[in-house]
């Protein structure tokens, strides 16, 4: 048997931790489908680490093309700006 197991299972208070949800997000994100739902084992409600680690990744992920577009948008409004003075300085 290997040493490394492909994933391990997270009990609620863990997975709430890592994502930093409370417990009425959480119920919300997951009813939506936003998150993964748990593996049941019998009364139980367990999550997979690694699909909570691929969920926290794809959210830094999406995170990170917000950012660089609103990186963008503010860049071209400076730029806007900038051309816009240029233009009222020439026409003075």
């Amino acid at each position: 048997m290997s040493d490394h197991l492909p994933f391990t299972y997270m009990r609620k208070p863990e997975v709430l931790k890592a994502v930093g949800f409370r417990h009425s997000k959480f119920q919300t994100e997951i009813r939506e489908g936003r998150f993964p739902p748990p593996d049941k084992h019998g009364a139980q409600s367990l999550w997979r680490s690694d699909l909570v680690a691929q969920w926290l990744v794809e959210q830094s992920a999406k995170a990170e093309a917000e950012r660089a577009e609103r990186t963008k948008a503010a860049r071209s409004k400076a730029e806007s700006m900038v051309r816009a003075r240029r233009e009222q300085k020439r026409a003075a």
